[in-house]
């Protein structure tokens, strides 16, 4: 607990502030942040909308040579007059690497460092383990043309802001109806447990990852900079300074649950100046 004091007037008012935890569950659909220990869901602070997983994927070609009937029946949608789509933000698919929703489990945020720019190897994103919420930079930036392409398309993928997921109680899920006929298809049956994120991009999906609102990292930056001053006003040395919070993935028990909200985050369904 710490004390603020503020001049209302020639009178100084102490109160006391009060920095409770919190927490965070996803459903694949939705985020929604908790104020309490882990686990209580008493008082809701806010929900955020989210998706995780691929759809509207269109090669049947394409998936015929990489998934057995068993995945494809679970992914297969049909659209009039003739459209066959496939739509992984489905729970049951959450062993599919690169296709499915982010793996069900504890997990954990830290907020601790600073938010800074994210960096690249190549074309891809370096991934992140000291954590902290990363920036995605703006392709104009850069002078040269392959830089601002490479970067123009992270954001694309990534959005403005991410933060990693650390995997804390998470179990590799079977690997549902994978083909093995590639040379590293063993590792490719193998989900990376410690790659997913949230993050605010506007595509509506993911390859894996948490696509949630921006209003998400503002209310995380929020929570920082409130616990950064309850720091400071306590005197609390930086060794013992912490601001982790914990993530719980969690889907319905029903095996063809859907995690799509039907592309709510999607760049047109959404705010466009939260962006």
């Amino acid at each position: 607990m710490a004390r603020v004091c503020t001049l209302d007037g020639k009178c100084l008012t102490c109160v006391e502030l009060v920095i409770r935890n919190n927490w965070i569950l996803t459903t694949g659909d939705m985020v929604y942040l908790y104020e309490g220990e882990y686990g209580e869901r008493r008082k809701l602070i806010d929900t955020f909308y989210a998706c995780s997983g691929r759809r509207n994927e269109f090669s049947e070609k394409y998936h015929h040579q990489r998934f057995d009937d068993e995945v494809l029946k679970l992914a297969y949608t049909f659209k009039p007059p003739s459209t066959h789509l496939y739509d992984f933000q489905k729970s049951a698919l959450q062993g599919i690497r690169n296709f499915g929703p982010t793996v069900e489990g504890e997990y954990e945020i830290n907020l601790m460092p600073e938010a800074k720019d994210a960096e690249k190897e190549g074309r891809l994103l370096k991934r992140n383990y000291n954590n902290g919420i990363e920036l995605i930079r703006d392709g104009s930036s850069f002078n040269e043309e392959k830089e601002r392409e490479i970067w123009d398309q992270l954001r694309y993928d990534w959005g403005y802001k991410r933060i990693r997921l650390a995997p804390k109680n998470v179990k590799q899920p079977t690997a549902r109806g994978f083909i093995v006929n590639t040379k590293d298809s063993k590792d490719k049956r193998v989900r990376q447990l410690d790659s997913f994120y949230f993050h605010d991009s506007t595509k509506g999906f993911t390859s894996g990852c948490i696509e949630v609102e921006n209003r998400f990292f503002t209310a995380l930056e929020r929570y920082r900079k409130d616990m950064m001053d309850k720091f400071k006003t306590e005197n609390t040395p930086e060794s013992k300074r912490e601001i982790k919070i914990k993530v719980l993935v969690e889907y319905t028990k029903e095996p063809l649950e859907h995690v799509t909200n039907s592309g709510k985050t999607k760049k047109e369904n959404v705010d466009n100046e939260n962006y």
